[in-house]
């Protein structure tokens, strides 16, 4: 460092501190025959600057070779399928799409049918809608801080899968109070009861969903993080696309198909969708935090 600055060596009474100092159980002594070797070997190197430059180009040629790798290192398809526990987060973000869009076409299907549901006008199922709107508005927030200071990350999103599908099984039995109502009418214990059910089913649906995010993002580096959420954005969109066909063939062969009562296919339409959503927990186990994934 000392040549490379001074364009000479460094002498002897220069030298010796430093090595003194680095040195607790070492003397160093210098020749006369060594000084001269030295000052033949910086005088070559004064001639040939360009050995110099060339062999610490090389250096840090080499040097960054090394690293490259690391450096290189892009997030692709083939690596989230390598990445099992990157693959089951994303898996999640399916799951909760598919199961949100497909209750959000049952639910409002259900209210309006004269058959297999409670017959209820548009107005009816707005009343019940905006309540449960109102309730999750004013819960959310609380419920998701409570929940996740109490049990942690991950185990709240397994607390959300539970809570937040499978209790749109619920739903069917909404009939008995509405029995001896007038259609298109909806009474206040058929209001409350689908309003609470709904709204539950939501709060924890974003329990779950906020839960997902926040542990994808801390599996990738701060650098590849918009990638990951770019690529848990198009496998979600496949679960919003999916899940309201899904819903739509279920509620209308269950309903009309004529194998079972339309009173009948309104519990088996929602028994399958609340098993749907009971998945979304098996996904949710096998996921990890980034500390445990190998």
């Amino acid at each position: 460092v000392c040549f490379c600055l001074t364009k000479k060596g460094p002498s002897k009474e220069e030298l010796l501190p430093i090595l003194q100092n680095h040195s607790n159980d070492k003397e160093y002594t210098f020749d006369a025959n060594q000084d001269k070797d030295n000052a033949v070997e910086n005088t070559e190197s004064t001639k040939c600057p360009n050995t110099s430059s060339s062999s610490s180009t090389t250096s840090t040629t080499s040097t960054t070779t090394t690293l490259a790798p690391k450096s290189s290192n892009v997030l692709t398809i083939q690596n989230i399928w390598q990445h099992k526990n990157l693959f089951y987060h994303l898996l999640m973000a399916v799951a909760y799409e598919v199961c949100c869009t497909s209750i959000d076409e049952a639910v409002p299907l259900f209210c309006i049918s004269k058959g297999a549901g409670l017959g209820l006008s548009e107005v009816s199922i707005g009343k019940i809608l905006s309540g449960s709107g109102l309730l999750f508005a004013l819960s959310q927030f609380f419920v998701y801080e409570a929940v996740v200071h109490k049990f942690g990350l991950y185990p709240s999103i397994r607390i959300g899968a539970l809570l937040s599908a499978p209790i749109i099984v619920l739903v069917p039995f909404s009939m008995f109070l509405q029995k001896h109502e007038t259609k298109d009418h909806v009474n206040l214990p058929v209001l409350l009861y689908l309003s609470s059910i709904i709204a539950i089913y939501r709060v924890f649906a974003v329990v779950e969903f906020s839960s997902t995010i926040v542990g994808t993002n801390r599996l990738v580096p701060a650098s590849q993080r918009s990638t990951v959420n770019g690529y848990s954005l198009v496998v979600g969109s496949i679960g919003k696309g999916v899940g309201p066909a899904f819903s739509g063939w279920l509620v209308a062969f269950c309903f009309s198909s004529g194998f079972v009562s339309p009173q009948i296919g309104a519990f088996v339409a929602f028994s399958i969708l609340s098993g749907v959503g009971f998945s979304s927990y098996g996904v949710a186990s096998l996921m990890k935090e980034a500390d445990d994934t190998s």
